[in-house]
């Protein structure tokens, strides 16, 4: 008496998937991402791959690091455009080291390589830009630090700073695709 081989019946989400695809896709993230952070010829699934999943982990899901493994095995990743799905398993080490990778790269050429292709993808108008930095004004009197650990010192606004002046003309003449980074 034979039986007949069983079958396990797996479900995959797909939900918005497809929709955060494309726009990965227009954004060129994948391009991007493996211009500026170098994988290993031993990897079977890129650095840049697994930087691509927790950036989609954080708009849909928000997980913590080690249960990431668990909701990338939940996902049908041919909705994100892969073929299928790596032999080795993901785990929170691997998205670690990758994320370590991210720190050691050169973000801010990737953050501007990144801005000008979503300025081209999604037809961004940029006659007018905002830099929207942070700078935090205190008055009243400063003994030395917060209860929080925030040490207030004396200086100049950024309003007011020499050596910021070629920022705001940057930002003037940024209609003409040019981007130029103020050191």
């Amino acid at each position: 008496m034979s039986t007949a081989p069983s079958r396990k019946l797996t479900r995959l989400q797909v939900g918005p998937l497809p929709l955060i695809g494309s726009i990965l896709a227009r954004l060129r993230l994948r391009e991007i991402l493996l211009e500026h952070i170098p994988s290993s010829d031993r990897q079977a699934f890129p650095r840049a791959d697994l930087l691509i999943l927790l950036a989609v982990n954080l708009a849909l899901a928000k997980d913590p690091l080690y249960e990431l493994a668990e909701w990338v095995d939940s996902l049908d990743l041919r909705a994100l455009g892969y073929k299928s799905r790596p032999a080795e398993p993901f785990s929170d080490d691997r998205f670690a080291r990758a994320l370590d990778q991210l720190y050691q790269t050169d973000r801010t050429s990737l953050l501007t390589c990144l801005v000008v292709s979503a300025i081209r993808a999604f037809d961004i108008r940029s006659e007018r830009i905002h830099n929207d930095s942070t700078s935090v004004k205190a008055c009243g009197r400063i003994p030395g630090c917060t209860r929080t650990g925030l040490e207030l010192r004396r200086g100049y606004s950024k309003d007011h700073r020499p050596d910021l002046l070629c920022c705001a003309q940057h930002r003037r003449s940024y209609g003409t695709q040019e981007i130029c980074c103020a050191d």
